[in-house]
């Protein structure tokens, strides 16, 4: 598997941001729903396509240390 990671690119880190990602972004569509948010609605509001938000939260992928910092600001 292929990650987008920060420059030093070790393995751990990688391990502990993919964990990060999915528990920022399934906490983060767990409180959407709570509050009657779809997740299109969601992905909408993050600026994201649903796949891509689906991903995140699968760990599938995770996005780049930069847009990670831009979408939890």
């Amino acid at each position: 598997m292929a990650y987008y990671w920060n420059k030093d690119g070790n393995v751990m880190d990688r391990e502990i941001r993919r964990n990060e990602t999915v528990t920022f972004f399934t906490n983060v569509r767990n409180l959407a729903k709570e509050n009657g948010l779809t997740n299109r609605e969601l992905a909408s509001v993050l600026d994201i396509n649903t796949a891509m938000l689906w991903k995140y939260c699968n760990g599938t992928t995770v996005p780049r240390e930069e847009s990670f910092e831009a979408l939890t600001t």
